[in-house]
């Protein structure tokens, strides 16, 4: 082969490598800007019907929180870990949840379905799977229900400290 063509290989290949490590790091940006918003806008639904000390609103708030702060560690791989190593959900009755705190949950299972299935190489692999055996519907609405399970864990709550901690020390 000759030489300019290697060199126009290693190159495009090169391009392709440093063009990932930057969408991985925006992916990880677009995602917690669009937790920052769907916070922001329970915040503000929550403070019109004045019920900012409601405990369904801050245990969601805390969980957004804690997804803020562990979106560059979010993947199937973590979703796995925490959720087959056990979880403990959080008892509360179903009826009594604010319309808004329902409606931000299903904002926020949205978005991280989403960027686990279309934003990551294993949801894209996984996506492509479920399309090919016809049970895409089937998949995403597994993921749904594993991300709901993580986002009302405690640990997730638990796990937050830690990651803030280490994010500090790396300057994230």
């Amino acid at each position: 082969m000759k030489p300019e063509i290697e060199l126009i290989i290693w190159t495009a290949l090169l391009s392709v490598v440093i063009a990932y490590a930057w969408f991985v790091h925006f992916r990880v940006w677009a995602l917690r800007q669009d937790l920052f918003e769907i916070r922001d806008c329970l915040w503000d639904e929550m403070r019109q019907i004045q019920s900012l000390d409601d405990r369904s609103h801050q245990e969601l708030r805390n969980s957004i929180n804690a997804m803020i702060r562990f979106a560059p560690w979010l993947s199937f791989i973590s979703l796995w870990r925490v959720l087959f190593g056990g979880t403990t959900q959080s008892i509360r009755p179903a009826d009594d949840v604010p319309e808004p705190i329902m409606r931000m949950r299903a904002a926020v299972l949205e978005r991280i379905v989403r960027y686990l299935l279309r934003e990551t190489i294993t949801g894209l692999l996984f996506s492509l799977t479920a399309n090919i055996y016809r049970s895409k519907r089937l998949v995403e609405g597994q993921i749904s229900r594993w991300v709901g399970r993580l986002i009302e864990s405690k640990e997730i709550r638990q796990i937050d400290p830690r990651v803030a901690r280490h994010a500090k020390s790396q300057g994230i």
